[in-house]
């Protein structure tokens, strides 16, 4: 367990659930918000883990930010906070971006990002075309 945390709720967004597994087993107070209702979100609430998803079953996915601005996330979260006891809520997703960044400041929620400035800068930097070019080894058939 991470000492840090102890009151701090650490609630990560994303599409898909499975992301954010494992997390649970090193802070104390997580939860996981994301799109789908899938069979196996039945299975991890049934061991514990606190996951809400915001749509029905094999709707359409929605981006972080999406998920992150409905009400039904919002006030789950705020509900968390309340039954656990945290003074403090970190949002934390796969990949950060201004509008989560605005939502967390917007509701008082630290954000546990890289801001989106540097995420953007670290994917400009990936020139992929480059690389493959370069790379000698194995691939999978792809269409230019």
């Amino acid at each position: 367990m991470i000492k840090e945390f102890e009151k701090r709720l650490v609630v990560f967004v994303a599409k898909d659930f499975s992301r954010g597994v494992g997390l649970e087993k090193f802070l104390p107070n997580f939860a996981i918000v994301c799109w789908a209702d899938f069979d196996a979100i039945d299975l991890a609430k049934k061991a514990g883990l606190n996951i809400l998803c915001v749509a029905e079953k094999n709707s359409e996915g929605e981006s972080s930010g999406k998920i992150l601005e409905s009400k039904r996330a919002r006030d789950y979260i705020k509900k968390l906070q309340k039954e656990m006891r945290c003074k403090k809520v970190s949002i934390l997703t796969f990949k950060g971006n201004s509008n989560i960044e605005f939502i967390c400041k917007k509701n008082g929620w630290d954000c546990l990002n890289l801001d989106a400035k540097t995420t953007n800068r670290l994917e400009e930097k990936a020139n992929f075309e480059s690389l493959l070019k370069k790379y000698k080894g194995p691939t999978l058939p792809t269409v230019s």
